[in-house]
């Protein structure tokens, strides 16, 4: 019925079945990272000052990046168990949002911090927006569609490259 030793396989059932071990590791995997993030906060306090010293930096540059901050230090003064994703997702997102301030175009910078550090929900980018941050990327080698031009269901930016003709 499910055919042969696994090389002629007629459903999906033995893969199911191959994989099920795995799926307790891949589904504990997260939990252990988030934990193994609580534990070098906790131990190394010199992992959360290089952290603070990064946003630092950047303080004032952005609200999203600096009320996430905050966040964190709340988050921080009583940890526990449970809230380790949420502290370790502010950890990576303040680190990754720094170093965007720091290195990337402005309104991409911008952009990235508002759809990644701003708590209060999803936040989808208009068309004009994603298409000016890429712009500011591609420099002198990328155009702006003009709103005619969109697609009718442009949920990505409308962008293309400037030929030479």
């Amino acid at each position: 019925m499910l055919g042969g030793i696994g090389y002629c396989e007629e459903s999906e059932l033995p893969r199911l079945y191959r994989e099920m071990p795995v799926n307790s590791i891949w589904e504990g995997s997260g939990n252990i990272m988030c934990l193994d993030v609580m534990r070098v906060l906790s131990k190394q306090p010199a992992a959360m000052e290089l952290l603070a010293a990064e946003c630092a930096e950047v303080k004032g540059q952005n609200r999203h990046l600096d009320r996430a901050w905050r966040q964190l230090q709340q988050l921080l003064k009583r940890p526990a168990e449970e809230q380790g994703r949420e502290i370790a997702r502010l950890v990576y997102r303040l680190g990754a949002g720094a170093q965007m301030l720091r290195h990337a175009s402005p309104p991409l910078a911008e952009a990235w911090c508002r759809m990644m550090l701003d708590t209060r929900g999803g936040i989808r980018l208009d068309a004009p927006t994603s298409t000016t941050c890429c712009c500011g990327l591609w420099g002198a080698g990328a155009r702006r569609l003009r709103r005619r031009e969109w697609p009718a269901r442009a949920s990505c930016p409308a962008v293309v490259p400037r030929t030479s003709e």
